[in-house]
């Protein structure tokens, strides 16, 4: 998140605007103090010197300054110049791999190519003793715009996005807080400036990927932006990344995972960006349950769109409200083709609705009024074969 600062006429915010800055790191120092934002309301916050760990709401107008949130998505790295090292033969070594790219090698293990070359299926260094499998790369299809830190170290430069997450003085930060005399990987920082650039974004099985400038060595990259990083960075997450159903179908049928993300997955995830990003801040349990049921979710997307699976029963009203009112229902199910079928424990449903009670009258409602639905249905079939009796 980073913050738009305008200054107006007016001590209200109104009249002519004078000036304007994009852009803006938070938190801004101010005074006694700075301007943050508030992640979930996007509304500015301010923290106190004295208490900077308990932020009080800030009114977004002061004194014809006006201070506006804007979280930044795409987080990636830059198209133009983001170099990775993609590994040419099966049995080489990420040693070798990396003396080919950044070294002295001879080449036939490891060629050192744009990110934006990069496909499914590509295996690549994910650091200088491990290569990890691109599971999807993000972007390849259509050229996107945002924000970017360009990062001059003794080694080279990196180009990306400012939530984009690095191994900075030896823990996991945003490119934003990189600053002149930080440690990356051994290299010292010399500048962190801001600019603008088109973006790509390999993902990885390990969630990490070397990544470099056009000339020089390169650094230890996450593959994920800060919102979802520490979780899956975690034991949890890659796990998740390595053995997921939609990482499985990436390494069985790689052409056909980019064709399908580039077709569909693109436009799909963007568009719910904050939902996502409203996901990633829930308790762990809660954060699997959702990662789990997304991955379904693609996978049996990514089947019915590639294979020809024609259809995917949903069955509604089959057991909402024997959830909500702890009574056994039995129901049977028959598909009319290939599917896939998803089933709720009692327990999980429980999780879910501990974090999310409000959601529970609304399911009600829904049951109730497909019930209601059913039970008409069910009226008129039966008057229908009396009359023919």
């Amino acid at each position: 998140t980073e913050l738009t600062i305008k200054s107006f006429s007016n001590t209200d915010c109104t009249g002519t605007e004078l000036a304007s800055q994009e852009g803006v790191f938070i938190p801004y120092s101010i005074g006694t103090g700075a301007v943050g934002c508030d992640e979930s309301s996007l509304a500015p916050v301010w923290h106190d010197a004295s208490n900077p760990s308990n932020p009080s709401p800030y009114d977004s107008c002061q004194l014809g300054i006006q201070y506006t949130c804007v979280r930044v998505e795409n987080p990636c790295f830059d198209r133009a110049t983001a170099h990775a090292c993609r590994i040419l033969v099966p049995d080489a070594t990420a040693p070798a791999a990396y003396e080919d790219c950044f070294g002295a090698g001879s080449g036939g293990a490891a060629e050192k190519v744009l990110m934006a070359e990069l496909r499914s299926g590509d295996r690549v260094l994910s650091s200088m003793a491990e290569i990890a499998r691109v599971i999807v790369n993000q972007h390849k299809e259509v050229v996107l715009s945002a924000r970017m830190v360009r990062i001059s170290h003794s080694g080279g430069s990196l180009a990306l996005t400012p939530d984009h997450v690095l191994r900075v003085d030896g823990v996991l930060a945003a490119a934003r807080d990189v600053k002149p005399g930080s440690n990356l990987d051994g290299a010292k920082v010399e500048s962190a400036t801001l600019t603008t650039g088109a973006i790509i974004n390999p993902v990885t099985t390990s969630g990490y990927i070397l990544a470099a400038g056009p000339k020089g060595t390169p650094v230890v990259a996450s593959s994920h932006p800060e919102w979802i990083a520490p979780f899956m960075l975690s034991a949890t997450g890659l796990l998740v990344s390595e053995r997921s159903l939609c990482s499985s179908l990436a390494r069985l049928f790689p052409e056909s995972a980019q064709a399908f993300y580039d077709a569909h997955l693109e436009a799909f995830l963007a568009g719910r960006q904050a939902s996502l990003n409203t996901i990633a801040r829930a308790p762990s349990p809660v954060l699997l349950a959702a990662v789990v049921a997304l991955d379904l979710g693609i996978a049996a997307a990514f089947l019915l769109h590639s294979f020809g699976l024609t259809r995917l029963i949903c069955m509604m009203g089959a057991g909402e409200l024997a959830m909500l009112t702890a009574t056994r229902r039995i129901a049977g199910a028959r598909a009319l083709d290939n599917c896939i079928l998803y089933v709720l424990t009692e327990e999980a449903f429980e999780e879910v609705m501990r974090y999310y009670p409000n959601h529970y009258d609304t399911i009600l409602e829904q049951s109730l009024a497909a019930l209601e639905a059913t039970l008409r249905s069910n009226e008129a079939t039966l008057e229908t074969r009396m009359i023919k009796a």
